[in-house]
């Protein structure tokens, strides 16, 4: 796949505790490349796994901006990783993310700049940020579902 732009959206494993089926969730996760001139930036997930972002195989993909976090105990912490299954990952950027940690291995000629640990009050600060923005373009509420996108904190 070429040329593939994923830009500021909010993916979260559940808002709510205590909830009956609780399962994992993936958040980014492109596993089958090779992913060509990918861009991943501004996004904001919220999940119990550890592929936060995952790209596979990437080759001039630019993940940058995006905050992966997790609040819930267990070993998976959301990470951004380039992975591989072909030995295919090469010249990627990776910049200005926040996460619990970084696998860039499979890539030799990755550029990574100002990535950071990620702390819940970044996250939750990016998250609000990110909700005012998508509400701002598209009303609080959902048009379909006439609920609100997500619960008042």
């Amino acid at each position: 796949m070429r040329d593939v732009t994923l830009r500021g959206n909010i993916i979260l494993a559940r808002e709510t505790d205590g909830l009956s089926f609780p399962n994992e969730l993936q958040g980014i996760g492109c596993f089958d490349g090779p992913l060509v001139r990918f861009t991943v930036e501004d996004n904001v997930v919220g999940v119990n796994h550890w592929h936060g972002i995952t790209l596979g195989d990437a080759q001039g993909c630019d993940i940058r901006n995006n905050a992966c976090f997790s609040r819930w105990s267990g070993r998976a912490r959301p990470w951004v990783q380039v992975g591989q299954k072909k030995n295919l990952a090469r010249g990627n950027t990776v910049r200005g993310n926040l996460a619990h940690s970084l696998d860039l291995s499979a890539d030799v000629e990755v550029k990574a700049e100002n990535n950071r640990f990620v702390t819940e009050a970044q996250f939750q600060k990016r998250l609000a940020e990110l909700a005012s923005e998508i509400d701002g373009k598209f009303g609080r509420r959902h048009p379909t579902a006439d609920r609100p996108r997500l619960k008042p904190h």
